[in-house]
């Protein structure tokens, strides 16, 4: 296979141990390319430093997760600016809302997601866009937001038929992953109606891992089983769900 993981935090610690029999396993899969998304100021340096110890395998983005952002948010926007300035990333995230159980305020988390919002257009970048249980208020403020140029990935889709379709008018694709092979996920009826150009595939490694291996630490070895699931779902061979998830990761990453 030559499949893309558009969404992995693999640099996270619990890989340290293993790292490298984590990155042999994923190569012997046949995953070409991961994307790693930072989730704090802190952690930034800890995904260049992943990037530039497999420059071939990996590629950064930049942001904050919603569950960071601090209240006087000021100082973590100098620093994603000036982090921008030194370093080349493939895309801004991961961002959004999350008002599933973040403490941060919702009101702070809109003010900065729309100043991220202002960052990816600018530099005409992609985004990986973290949205939970706020959809209405996420949908508005890209729609605001809208000037024909805004493009990205909604990580973690497990939406509505009419909610996917409103992400993708808007220019997004949709992320695909662990999730779609849960045995009570509604995700698989949705995808019937969702054409494969608007498909990307991700592992949100170390979490969402897939079944059959669900309660384990995820990698990107696992995106196989993602896209196993995917041919089951639109009755399509592997090879067709491989080469479109792929060309539609690439050219939304410009990889």
């Amino acid at each position: 296979m030559s499949l893309i993981d558009t969404h992995a935090h693999l640099y996270e610690d619990v890989f340290k141990e293993d790292e490298n029999d984590v990155i042999n396993g994923i190569r012997d899969a046949g995953i070409i390319k991961i994307l790693l998304p930072n989730t704090d100021t802190s952690t930034i340096n800890s995904v260049i430093q992943l990037e530039k110890k497999y420059p071939n395998l990996f590629a950064s983005m930049l942001g904050v997760h919603p569950d960071n952002v601090k209240d006087d948010y000021k100082h973590q926007i100098s620093v994603l600016e000036k982090a921008l300035s030194d370093h080349k990333y493939i895309g801004i995230g991961e961002v959004g809302l999350d008002y599933y159980e973040s403490t941060v305020d919702r009101e702070v988390q809109k003010k900065f997601l729309d100043i991220e919002i202002s960052l990816a257009q600018e530099c005409n970048l992609p985004m990986s866009i973290h949205v939970r249980n706020a959809f209405d208020d996420a949908y508005k403020l890209f729609k605001n937001r809208d000037n024909g140029n805004l493009k990205g990935v909604i990580h973690c889709f497990t939406g509505t038929i009419d909610q996917a379709n409103m992400w993708i008018d808007l220019g997004f694709k949709l992320g695909i992953g662990g999730i779609v092979t849960f045995k009570k996920s509604t995700l698989p009826d949705v995808l019937k109606h969702i054409s494969l150009d608007n498909i990307v595939l991700e592992t949100d490694s170390p979490c969402l891992t897939p079944e059959p291996h669900r309660g384990e630490r995820n990698d990107s070895r696992y995106l196989t089983i993602i896209a196993d699931k995917l041919s089951i779902v639109y009755n399509e061979d592997i090879k067709i769900i491989e080469t479109m998830t792929t060309k539609n990761a690439k050219k939304l990453f410009n990889i």
